[in-house]
């Protein structure tokens, strides 16, 4: 299963819930973050859209941390190609 998305709380959540980020991708108006593998991913995009995501606190901040940091380096140099 493959899971691609814009939104940084679902990848953040996805990334505490102990999924593999795969790649992370896009240009400077729109990012995209891919997670690849475990059959638990639809189990938690699905408890995510519906509202019933839970999770450790300080992992999803530190997912959310690390996720930032890779978001404003793209966006750092993508705009430096420019």
């Amino acid at each position: 299963m493959k899971i691609i998305t814009k939104d940084l709380f679902e990848a953040s959540y996805l990334m505490s819930k102990g999924m593999q980020l795969q790649n992370v991708s896009g240009d400077n108006q729109t990012i995209l973050f891919q997670f690849e593998g475990a059959e638990e991913l639809s189990v938690l995009k699905s408890k995510y859209e519906k509202g019933r995501a839970e999770a450790n606190v300080r992992q999803f901040r530190n997912s959310m941390n690390y996720l930032k940091d890779i978001l404003f380096s793209k966006l750092k140099q993508q705009s430096a190609n420019k």
